[in-house]
């Protein structure tokens, strides 16, 4: 349950954050600022077009668009599917990989398990407020002249911001948590127990609760970035 609980939260946030920098600076300047990221999320388009047996030249794997102008390319549902979800698919497992090859230079808290019911809603806010804590606590905390850790900090940068989803994504990814929401409450209800928390030896789970609490970061950071640059840019057309 809480995993597609935090995949949905993970979504909304980096669409609000995609939105943030394509409305702001314009999405050519995002991509290439993180240009990393969006190899990434282009290798799952491609991933997708492989499996799917398409030729990827006849989808915008690169996203040159931007997510608000990006269009689903033409296929059968689920090659639309993978094509929607790959990037994320791909953009977490190599968060997961770099937190672990760079020793896990950013500490992580082990998500809490949420439930269906209103005290669902308090204990996310919490667990979403104690993840931001945690990361902006690191980044405070941290010397300027820890390389590895900035380097760290712009690849999970890079990689929550360029698979920023847009209208088509949103929806496929929505359906995707709803779907692994659903059947892992009838799964629970049978009494099979679903534990994402032992995989990859536990690294997966903290890796993705790292990767929650940094979205969260990244998101405070591109308000305080980029909304003054925003109101900035309409009191000079004024």
């Amino acid at each position: 349950m809480s995993l597609a609980l935090w995949l949905l939260v993970y979504l909304l946030v980096t669409y609000a954050i995609g939105k943030l920098w394509e409305l702001v600076i314009g999405w050519k300047t995002t991509a290439l600022v993180f240009y990393p990221g969006v190899l990434v999320a282009a290798g799952g388009r491609m991933l997708a077009c492989a499996i799917g047996q398409e030729k990827s030249g006849k989808a915008d794997v690169m996203r040159s668009g931007g997510p608000t102008d990006s269009q689903p390319p033409a296929g059968d549902p689920v090659f639309r599917f993978l094509y929607t979800v790959l990037p994320y698919a791909l953009c977490l497992a190599t968060f997961v990989v770099a937190w672990h090859l760079f020793d896990e230079p950013v500490s992580a808290q082990k998500l809490p398990t949420l439930e269906f019911g209103v005290e669902a809603v308090g204990d996310s806010a919490s667990a979403a407020g104690n993840l931001l804590n945690a990361v902006w606590g690191d980044i405070k905390g941290q010397e300027i002249g820890n390389v590895q850790f900035w380097l760290f900090l712009y690849v999970g940068f890079a990689l929550i911001v360029a698979p920023a989803p847009g209208r088509h994504d949103l929806v496929g990814i929505s359906a995707l948590c709803c779907v692994l929401g659903v059947v892992t409450f009838l799964l629970q209800q049978a009494g099979i127990e679903v534990v994402v928390a032992g995989v990859y030896k536990g690294t997966f789970w903290k890796g993705f609760s790292l990767l929650v609490g940094l979205s969260l970061a990244v998101l405070l950071l591109s308000a305080l970035i980029l909304l003054p640059v925003k109101l900035m840019g309409r009191k000079e057309k004024s």
